[in-house]
């Protein structure tokens, strides 16, 4: 049985008021999202052998690296730059990239894990063909960002940061969309 594809917008319940609460609105925002969800799994057939850009194979991932640094000449202010590179390639940051890079930069592997475990742009996991994003700022807490989270977590089976096994799908919180005015 195949869903019907969602809706450009989801609408409340028949017969709801105008004013919705809280609580509704979380209700159906996570119906709409259920709804989208469904779909798209039932719609993609076969996923693709490599999901978006990411790279698994050791050897790839090596031979990327190879490129990479050879444009490069190990500084350490070079570091920053190193880590986006490699992550815009590969789609994050693999843990054999990470050790690569130490060697080549002559430094210790956690000081490269440090700094990328600095700053929230890197990612150590893959991103799934389809990205969800969960705001988490003020407003959007407030309106039941968490809730919507757990929802997710459970519908998709995995934890914040996660990726589904058939990397059709991540799951990741963000600090702010740029739409707080819509959660109400």
């Amino acid at each position: 049985m195949t869903s019907s594809p969602p809706a450009s917008g989801c609408s409340s319940p028949a017969g709801a008021s105008a004013t919705v609460s809280g609580e509704d609105l979380i209700e159906l925002t996570v119906a709409c999202l259920n709804h989208m969800l469904r779909y798209v799994k039932e719609t993609v057939a076969d996923p693709p052998e490599i999901c978006s850009k990411v790279m698994k194979d050791s050897a790839k991932i090596k031979e990327q690296l190879r490129e990479i640094l050879a444009r490069y000449r190990g500084e350490r202010v070079e570091l920053i730059l190193i880590l986006e590179e490699v992550q815009e390639r590969l789609g994050y940051l693999p843990k054999e990239a990470l050790l690569e890079i130490a060697d080549f930069m002559h430094m210790p592997a956690a000081s490269i894990f440090g700094v990328a475990t600095f700053y929230n742009r890197f990612r150590f996991t893959p991103i799934g063909r389809h990205a969800i994003r969960v705001c988490m700022g003020t407003a959007c807490h407030v309106a039941g960002g968490a809730l919507v989270t757990e929802a997710l977590e459970r519908e998709l089976e995995i934890k914040v940061g996660g990726v589904t096994p058939d990397e059709e799908f991540s799951l990741d919180r963000i600090a702010c969309v740029g739409c707080c005015v819509l959660a109400r």
